[in-house]
């Protein structure tokens, strides 16, 4: 009578990085390798093996697969209008949007960083008050006052000036 063995192979499973994860199988001719826990991987999710390991009818090398994760970034302007939404994959950065022109400010940057995203942004607009110099003269030139104002703020003037032969009328 003819006697035989089972022919065994073996399996291995790697990460993403080339690296074994856990050890080498010994499966016999159509049995099942049982896989290893998928290790994570920062920015990345888990999306199974890249090949089959049931029926093993010869040595396999079984390899994790990931794809990349996907983040919104979102973003607004200083008044909470989104301005633009952009998928971004994980460790990309977003494409800033134009700002809008805003009268009386001068747009000062981005109030969260895009540029290496790993998670949901948002990013808003911010702006700093433009300030002008106000400068009250006498009727000959002569500078009584100067001050910054702030857009959208009054001037404060000075006390009323003083012309032999004329009665002040107030300030144009």
């Amino acid at each position: 009578t003819a006697t035989y063995t089972i022919n065994t192979y073996t399996v291995k499973f790697f990460d993403k990085d080339n690296n074994q994860i856990g050890a080498t199988q010994t499966v016999n001719y159509g049995g099942n390798a049982t896989a290893p826990t998928a290790p994570a991987v920062t920015g990345y999710t888990f999306s199974g093996w890249d090949k089959s390991y049931s029926n093993v009818t010869e040595d396999l090398i079984v390899t994790a697969t990931y794809t990349i994760n996907t983040y919104t970034v979102t973003f607004k302007n200083w008044n909470g209008d989104v301005l633009k939404t952009q998928s971004v994959a994980y460790g990309s950065a977003a494409t800033e949007p134009t700002v809008p022109a805003r009268a009386g400010y001068t747009f000062t940057g981005w109030d969260a960083d895009f540029g290496y995203v790993t998670g949901d942004i948002i990013a808003t607009a911010t702006f700093s008050t433009n300030a002008y110099s106000v400068t009250f003269k006498d009727w000959n030139g002569d500078v009584l006052k100067s001050q910054n104002v702030a857009y959208g703020n009054s001037a404060t003037a000075p006390t009323a000036p003083t012309r032999i032969g004329y009665t002040f009328a107030g300030w144009d």
